[in-house]
């Protein structure tokens, strides 16, 4: 599943399931209610394989930045 690495790769298969589900609903093939469900179902083992893969890159996250304490010295 390396081809799914990359987020244009994920952009462009959401953006394929919803105008894919509307034509198989409006040629009956599925009702509305299988449509949600089934979107659902595609959004959800999308999700688990891009943040496997992502998981398994070689990617590390930034750094996060250190809190900034308040001084201890008098204001006045």
């Amino acid at each position: 599943m390396s081809w799914s690495k990359t987020e244009p790769v994920r952009l462009w298969l959401y953006g394929l399931m919803g105008p894919l589900m509307a034509l198989l609903v409006g040629y009956g093939v599925l009702s509305d209610a299988q449509a949600s469900m089934w979107i659902a179902v595609g959004v959800a083992v999308a999700g688990v394989g891009f943040g496997t893969e992502f998981a398994r890159s070689k990617a590390t996250p930034a750094e996060p930045a250190e809190p900034q304490l308040p001084s201890t010295g008098s204001v006045g």
